[in-house]
């Protein structure tokens, strides 16, 4: 069983300490750590190129995003998708891992529902979905093996608190 530690997103920079304030713009890295938890750091945009900084060992995504006023939940609603799609692209940049495909999986059913991406192809030998991202004019293969439903329910609430400030 995977575990999964990811939590919301932090009030201050995990590497200088600064609070986050309207108008920073907040770079989110998903990664898995030494006890091969997956968990997020965030991390003020441009502090990840600090000589001091040391990125975690495994990154499996990023995304970067603007914190805004949370009352408005219109933008609020726009901005957690736009950093599940930017989380969604960056996961094609990783090797291939469960974990990764369960995000993937999860992920598109949430972009396709939205209509970010569209549902083109199913290939049944390999159990793949293929997507299109119009915006991108690019092709995604999504795994749609069955997951486990305990773990299906314990990643959504993780997802939630992942994309969703």
């Amino acid at each position: 069983m995977i575990d999964w530690k990811i939590t919301s997103r932090a009030s201050r920079c995990y590497f200088s300490d600064k609070p986050f304030v309207k108008g920073n713009r907040v770079t989110t890295f998903l990664f898995r750590n030494k006890e091969d938890f997956v968990q997020r750091i965030d991390l003020l945009e441009g502090e990840e190129k600090d000589p001091n900084f040391e990125y975690p060992s495994v990154i499996l995504g990023r995304w970067t995003r603007e914190i805004t006023d949370p009352e408005n939940s219109r933008k609020y609603q726009q901005e957690a998708l736009i950093n599940a799609e930017e989380c969604f692209v960056s996961l094609f940049s990783q090797e291939n891992q469960p974990e990764i495909d369960v995000f993937k999986q999860l992920l598109s059913l949430r972009l396709e529902q939205k209509r970010i991406l569209r549902a083109v192809n199913f290939d049944e030998n390999e159990q793949i979905q293929i997507y299109f991202h119009p915006k991108r004019q690019m092709e995604y293969r999504v795994s749609t093996k069955l997951i486990d439903s305990e773990l299906l329910v314990k990643i959504q609430g993780q997802l939630e608190k992942l994309l969703l400030y």
